[in-house]
Formats: C-alpha cells, structure tokens, sequence
C-alpha cells in the first residue's frame, strides 16, 4: 500500500511540474543505433553528453536523493541497456560486458554529475565503433556498405529498393544486383530480416504492443507482421515477449 501511495504522490507531482520521462521510441532509437553501427548518428549523441552544459538539458526520474548517486544510477542503467543491446547484434559477449565494467568502474569513481555524462559519451562512442567494426567485417563495397547503413538508420521508414536507390543516387537494379551478390540477400529480404531483429529488441525491452510495434516498423499488418515473424523465429511476438522478457527499464 505504501508504495501504491508513493507512485501516486509521485505521477501528481510530475504532473504539476510538466515532467515526463524521455519517450521509449527516443530511447530505443538511440540504442538500436548504437547496436547496428550507426556512428553519424550517434556522434551527435555523445558530442552533448560531452558538451560542458549537458547536465543542465538532463531529465532524468529520480533514483536516488543523492543528486550525483541519482546520475551514476541512470548512467549504470544506460550503459547496461548498450551492452545488452550490442552482446545480442553480435559483439562478443565477454568483450561487451567487459568493456561495460570499465566504463562503470570509471563512472563509480567520478565527482560531478559532467564527468559521468562525458564518461557515457565516450561509452557511446567506444561500443558504436566496435558494432561499426563488426558490420564491416563482412567487407562490401561502398555502394553496398552505405545502402546497409541506410537501411539500419531508417529501419522505421517504409523501405523499398527505390527508395533507398534514390537516397544513394543509385540506379535500382545496380543496387538489387550487387546487393544480393554481396550480402547473400536481396534488399526486401534484408530489410525484413532487420526489422523482425529490431522487433525482437522492442518486445524484450519495452511494453509496446503488437500492433504499435507492427506500425511502428511498417508492416501492412499486425497479422502479416505476426505472420513474418514466427516464420523467422518460430514463435509468435506473444510467445517471444512471454519466453525472454526483461521488462522495461
């Protein structure tokens, strides 16, 4: 009862100061850029954790009363997400997690709430140029690798072949050629293959609905969205989310 009590006093005063928390879809964005390479996007991420006024734009919950505690806790959170994140798009996981302890014993010893932003920043950084890596250890051409970060950055987007051979200045069919040369898939085949993997992440880490994460990746319909992705892992969203979920943090 006295935790029921709490989460209502505490929704009432974050109603009265306009507060909310960062939207799951930013989050997510952020996370799934990380894990599938996207260092463009990223850079511009890690660059305001960096900047000497970041703490000033942070809107974090609070985890503890203790402001500095309250950053670290955020911080261990965000970098636990990463490391998840990138151990399942295929970063070895001893060398994720690892890489993760570092950064958290670095971020324990700080003294101001900037030194653990600057910290998560480079973290950013450090595990979107390891995915970078391991994206460009099957080594494609530059038409190809770009098409591939494009797909990974527009994976929300309604993609079709035309449309990222439009993006590139490509020709259609040099693209559709090469690309299945290249990666062993054509470019609808690639595209589903990303976007059921994306789904995966959405329905172990976060409360979306089936429906809304179906629309969120452009599937015609939550049926043929349920359709694609038992066929790709055997087991409907249902059972994947009842099978692996960890909650949303």
């Amino acid at each position: 009862m006295k935790t029921t009590q709490e989460l209502s006093y505490r929704l009432f005063r974050q109603r009265e100061e306009a507060f909310e928390h960062v939207t799951y879809e930013d989050e997510y964005k952020l996370y799934f850029a990380v894990a599938s390479g996207n260092l463009a996007f990223v850079e511009q991420v890690a660059n305001y954790y960096m900047s000497p006024d970041a703490m000033g734009h942070e809107k974090n919950g609070v985890l503890s009363k203790n402001p500095l505690q309250n950053v670290k806790y955020h911080a261990v959170i965000f970098i636990a997400l990463i490391t998840r994140l990138c151990v399942e798009h295929g970063m070895p996981r001893e060398d994720a997690y690892t890489l993760s302890d570092l950064f958290i014993n670095r971020i324990d010893v700080c003294k101001t709430p900037n030194d653990i932003l600057y910290i998560q920043g480079e973290a950013l950084l450090d595990f979107t140029q390891r995915m970078t890596t391991l994206e460009k250890e099957n080594v494609y051409s530059l038409p190809i690798l770009h098409a591939i970060e494009y797909i990974n950055k527009h994976l929300q987007d309604d993609l079709t072949l035309s449309t990222i051979a439009d993006a590139l200045r490509l020709s259609p069919s040099y693209l559709s050629y090469h690309f299945k040369k290249e990666t062993g898939q054509n470019v609808k085949e690639y595209i589903l293959h990303k976007k059921l993997k994306a789904a995966e992440d959405l329905l172990l880490h976060s409360d979306m609905g089936y429906a809304d994460i179906a629309e969120y990746f452009h599937f015609s319909s939550q049926s043929y969205f349920i359709a694609c992705f038992k066929k790709a892992t055997g087991q409907t969203p249902r059972q994947y989310r009842q099978n692996h979920y960890h909650g949303a943090n």
